[in-house]
């Protein structure tokens, strides 16, 4: 099963009053390499509670060469990943990220994170509720999962398993 049809238009932009979403890629590493260095314990435990991305050690090579992959995957329509700029586009305010799903009763996997700056501001519930609309309209997914924004670490953990794969507790970083 594809994730996505192929004949699928893939958005390439999302703008809005507070940010403007486009496709991860190396061009804006040194945008995401300071948005997370500058937020580095807030970010630790986005992908699930044991992962401790980023590591204080991360170079911005090695961004680079993340967000190179990201791109790759993005272009062969395996997984989305978009950088959330200012709506001037002059800053990076996190990532997010639409990730393919075996599951019963969800079909896109979403991980989203914002610099500790956005957090203050109360920006993620902003995010996250644009980017439902976003799916509902643009997107051909009708069943997203936001593992520890819309469901909790524990439950998302339970309901891996009950569906045969890793919970994030268990997984290694």
């Amino acid at each position: 099963m594809k994730f996505i049809d192929v004949n699928f238009e893939v958005p390439i932009a999302l703008k809005t009053e507070s940010f403007t979403l486009r496709p991860l890629s190396s061009e804006y590493a040194e945008m995401d390499y300071k948005a997370i260095m500058s937020s580095l314990e807030r970010l630790q435990g986005t992908f699930g509670p044991s992962i401790k991305w980023p590591s204080a050690e991360l170079t911005l090579g090695e961004n680079q060469s993340d967000l190179e992959l990201h791109h790759d995957l993005f272009i062969k329509k395996e997984e989305f990943s978009y950088i959330i700029l200012d709506p001037k586009e002059r800053y990076s305010k996190g990532c997010i990220y639409l990730v393919p799903l075996l599951h019963p009763d969800y079909d896109v996997l979403i991980y989203s994170w914002v610099t500790a700056e956005e957090a203050k501001k109360n920006f993620h519930p902003i995010l996250i509720e644009t980017i439902k609309e976003w799916l509902q309209t643009s997107w051909p997914f009708k069943k997203p999962v936001f593992p520890g924004v819309t469901i909790s670490w524990d439950e998302w953990d339970k309901e891996l398993e009950a569906n045969g794969n890793n919970p994030t507790s268990k997984t290694q970083n």
